[in-house]
């Protein structure tokens, strides 16, 4: 027993040997971290994110990269502005502290640039006043530092600056949080969602950062081009749009890829803009085409599970495809499909259908509603003629007008077509899309009615053609105006003027139907 009394002292005495010189040699360490502990301290109590005393009780924050924070312990600091989520019919959404429901606007998707962001700019007139949007959907300010709870990704939280508030607004994955007014004091309560209004659509917000915008629905409405796509929001139906930039499936049942996007929000970029085929199909990647806020002007239809198939509408035709920010756009026959902001004023009528043949020249494309069969539906096309010089020699050549803006776009034709037949197709028509028309086309001033003519495409569409020769337009052409009381003409630029090409070049064509060069 003393022998075992003897080994035991021994161990225990080499034992605390042992631990005092550890803490011999730890000590200059512990040392550098008072030091960094306290040189990190000074700053945050100078900016007033750590209250009371620098001392072992006071709580220190760790400040994420979009002024987010939490403390040590993982808690909320104090004063910190906790943004939470919630159960709706829609799913898990984002909400404030007392209850209320966070949505996104999709006017906003480049920042407050554009007409169509939350402004006090953006305004509309209600029973004889006028009701700016703010005042309806209120922005969510920062009031101190952001934490999430109940799911909500603290580093995905964040500000930005407004242009009518001292204030920064709240930000969740990049997108301005707002709340909507006739919600107040109904904790809970998600009457915004959906909703067409101020130029966009607005979306409750899903803790992965994605607007929540449910399942969405395509049907028909009767316009003046007849029945086209549409989609219900909450406030009535609203007109479904096709842009021929976008890379259609290579089958009905197979996605397509969106063009209309901003560089603020692209992943990686495809292929050459200038013809070569984007990568389509899910998890695709966008060329990036648009640096003006195309997504802002022309929101995806987006949706949150299978999408439904209204009364004429095939079932079989609709699909998703998922968008570099992940967002999940719907499709019809291989067609990313898009609403148009200047048909979502607030108490806008449904069939309205102000994008319909808008030769987005920043969109590099064509913009047409389409019909129950997946084909573009542009209505009947009135061909024109303007005054430009091409060489050094002034000569009229043949226009279309852009839609609803009046914009003049020279017109071309292709040296691999005959007059029954288009050879400008798949990438070639991205680059050039051919002047389309669902009724005979027919000849504005200068223009000669007996020269106007049509074929038919093998996707069974209908090109318009003039004395023999199939028209294109070109995808990187900028737009010319007729002269007004006020303003004098501005011709349309002519910069497909013998650009050799997908086994050919490419002409402008003069109102006498004789091809420049």
């Amino acid at each position: 027993m003393q022998r075992a009394d003897r080994r035991f002292r021994a161990r225990s005495e080499r034992r605390l040997a042992v631990q005092a010189s550890s803490t011999r040699r730890f000590r200059p360490i512990r040392r550098r971290f008072a030091v960094w502990g306290a040189a990190f301290a000074a700053p945050l109590l100078a900016v007033g994110l750590i209250s009371g005393p620098a001392s072992a009780q006071a709580r220190q924050l760790t400040t994420g990269p979009h002024g987010s924070a939490r403390t040590a312990d993982g808690g909320p600091p104090a004063g910190a502005q906790v943004i939470t989520s919630m159960q709706s019919g829609y799913g898990t959404v984002l909400a404030t502290a007392s209850g209320a429901a966070l949505y996104t606007f999709s006017g906003d998707e480049l920042g407050f640039h554009l007409p169509t962001a939350c402004t006090p700019a953006n305004s509309t007139p209600v029973s004889g006043t006028t009701v700016e949007c703010t005042q309806i959907w209120l922005p969510l300010l920062a009031s101190g530092p952001l934490y999430g709870v109940r799911g909500v990704q603290t580093r995905l939280l964040g500000t930005v600056a407004r242009p009518d508030s001292s204030a920064p607004q709240v930000t969740y994955d990049g997108h301005p949080l707002y709340s909507f007014a006739p919600d107040a004091g109904v904790p809970g309560e998600v009457g915004g969602e959906n909703i067409a209004a101020f130029l966009g659509i607005w979306h409750l917000v899903s803790i992965s950062g994605q607007p929540d915008a449910g399942v969405a629905t395509v049907s028909l409405e009767l316009t003046a081009n007849g029945p086209v796509l549409s989609t219900s929001t909450a406030k009535g139906t609203r007109t479904l749009y096709m842009l021929t930039a976008d890379t259609a499936g290579p089958s009905r049942r197979q996605e397509g890829n969106s063009n209309c996007q901003d560089h603020s929000r692209c992943g990686k970029k495809g292929d050459n803009a200038m013809g070569a085929r984007d990568r389509g199909g899910p998890g695709a990647q966008s060329s990036c085409l648009s640096t003006t806020g195309c997504s802002s002007i022309w929101p995806p239809l987006l949706t949150s599970g299978r999408v439904i198939a209204g009364p004429g509408v095939s079932q079989s035709l609709l699909g998703t495809t998922r968008r570099p920010s992940g967002q999940m756009q719907v499709t019809y026959d291989g067609h990313p499909l898009y609403l148009f902001a200047f048909d979502l004023g607030t108490g806008a009528p449904p069939g309205l259908t102000n994008g319909e043949d808008l030769i987005d020249n920043e969109a590099h494309g064509v913009w047409y509603t389409l019909a129950a069969t997946g084909l573009p539906d542009p209505g009947q096309i009135t061909l024109g003629a303007a005054s430009v010089t091409i060489s050094g020699s002034s000569d009229t050549v043949l226009t279309a007008t852009s839609g609803f803006t009046g914009g003049l776009f020279t017109l071309y034709s292709f040296s691999a077509d005959t007059a029954t037949t288009s050879a400008c197709e798949a990438s070639c028509a991205r680059v050039w899309p051919p002047l389309l028309t669902s009724a005979p086309p027919l000849a504005g001033t200068g223009v000669t009615q007996g020269l106007v003519g049509s074929i038919s495409r093998p996707d069974g569409t209908f090109q318009v053609t003039y004395d023999g020769h199939p028209l294109y337009l070109f995808s990187q052409d900028s737009p010319g105006a007729l002269a007004t009381s006020t303003a004098a003409a501005v011709p349309p630029s002519t910069n497909g003027v013998g650009v050799s090409a997908f086994g050919g070049t490419f002409s402008a064509v003069a109102s006498s139907g004789t091809l420049i060069p």
